[in-house]
């Protein structure tokens, strides 16, 4: 008796887990997602029945903020968050973004209502930017190298040609910028007998290998050509530096003295023709004083 006093539950239980599962299975969307910065993406989510109602919650991982959307219905298919757009079409969602940028990153929560079900989905946007490739320079007795522009943060290491790890001579550092990329450098100290084959600065595991950048390498005579080069362009530099400043300063002093000379003669021919004004009218004077005197 009392086993036929459970059925009832039991057929109960059975109904409430099935309409759980109908409303896992409602939306399917592809969670997760990676694109690539100044790419566009557009992620869609399907449904067996009309969606009715809508709404989207951003959380983005870089800036730690959330963002929610007004509540997309069947009279306003539509909205726009900043530069995401979801869009619902019948059966459909979409969830479009034309320009991805390292903001974008995070997950976008969707609660929506059907005409069978109710639910709530999220989807997760990955974002990566490829560095530029390591650029290695001479510095002192220093190997520099350095890569920006990329995202998310990696780590620029030092090997050589052997495979030799050289970390515990270098010293990594990374500065995140304001709008999101990383700049990466590590300093390499050489020791004075240059003992590698070749060295070589390079990335770890990037997120997305295929936009992995080359490793740049250097060898021990380059090392000392651009040693070599340094030691004999820093005399001649100063030299040149010496010229130019001396030059200058030769021309300052001739265009001043020029300048002293002409307004010193502009001042006598002024002189000049004053006295020369003066002259005139007194001789016109005397003249003139005779005429009246002597007249003809």
């Amino acid at each position: 008796m009392a086993y036929f006093q459970k059925l009832p539950f039991t057929f109960l239980l059975l109904i409430v887990l099935s309409d759980i599962q109908a409303e896992g299975d409602c939306l399917s969307c592809s969670k997760h997602n990676i694109t690539e910065v100044g790419k566009g993406i557009i992620t869609e989510c399907k449904n067996n029945a009309p969606i009715e109602k809508m709404e989207m919650t951003f959380y983005s991982s870089s800036r730690n903020l959330s963002y929610s959307t007004d509540v997309l219905h069947k009279q306003n298919r539509k909205l726009t968050l900043g530069e995401v757009t979801l869009k619902i079409q019948d059966s459909m969602a979409f969830l479009i973004i034309n320009q991805v940028k390292i903001s974008h990153e995070g997950n976008y929560t969707l609660t929506y209502v059907t005409e069978d079900c109710m639910g709530e989905l999220t989807i997760f946007l990955e974002v990566f930017a490829p560095y530029t490739s390591p650029q290695v320079i001479k510095r002192n007795d220093t190997l520099v190298c350095t890569a920006s522009g990329g995202y998310p943060e990696e780590k620029l290491y030092w090997v050589s040609k052997a495979g030799n790890n050289l970390t515990h001579n270098s010293t990594f550092e990374s500065v995140k910028n304001e709008d999101g990329p990383f700049s990466l450098s590590n300093t390499l100290q050489l020791d004075s007998a240059l003992s590698e084959t070749e060295y070589c600065c390079t990335f770890n595991s990037t997120r997305v290998p295929s936009k992995q950048s080359a490793s740049t390498c250097m060898t021990p005579e380059s090392v000392r050509t651009f040693m070599i080069i340094a030691e004999k362009t820093t005399p001649i530099t100063a030299f040149i530096v010496c010229a130019i400043i001396l030059s200058l300063s030769i021309l300052l002093v001739v265009v001043l003295y020029r300048r002293r000379k002409k307004g010193a003669s502009s001042a006598k021919c002024k002189n000049f023709i004053l006295q020369t004004y003066s002259s005139e009218k007194g001789v016109f004077s005397a003249f003139f004083q005779l005429k009246e005197e002597f007249p003809l």
